[in-house]
């Protein structure tokens, strides 16, 4: 049988196409020669395949995050006993001199977190 003249793929139940990611597939499913359920069954497990990366990619942040946060503190210079003092210092000066901007990227980076974190 092969490939069909034109694919017609359906959303597995609760998804929606990506768009994107076909028309990536659909040229490697050609030439691969899959016929319309071969692809389609490719298309079912796709959504499942990008969770679990990422699942696995946001694991690996977190983890990313807590080992720099467990740095800073066990710092010598900045962390230990001085880690609030400095914590607080950097706090004040973002809150004097940083832009919204500014304020906006660190809420989505781990910097954050580690200030509301401190001892």
């Amino acid at each position: 049988p092969g490939a069909p003249e034109k694919y017609a793929f359906t959303a597995p139940e609760g998804q929606e196409l990506d768009t994107s990611a076909l028309a990536q597939f659909e040229p490697v499913a050609r030439e691969l020669n899959l016929t319309q359920e071969q692809a389609q069954k490719l298309v079912d497990v796709y959504p499942k395949v990008l969770a679990g990366v990422q699942q696995q990619q946001a694991e690996s942040w977190q983890k990313q995050t807590e080992d720099w946060a467990a740095a800073v503190k066990a710092d010598k210079d900045i962390g230990g006993d001085k880690l609030a003092s400095n914590l607080g210092a950097a706090q004040r000066a973002i809150d004097t001199f940083g832009t919204k901007e500014l304020k906006k990227y660190l809420d989505g980076t781990c910097a954050r977190s580690l200030v509301n974190t401190a001892p």
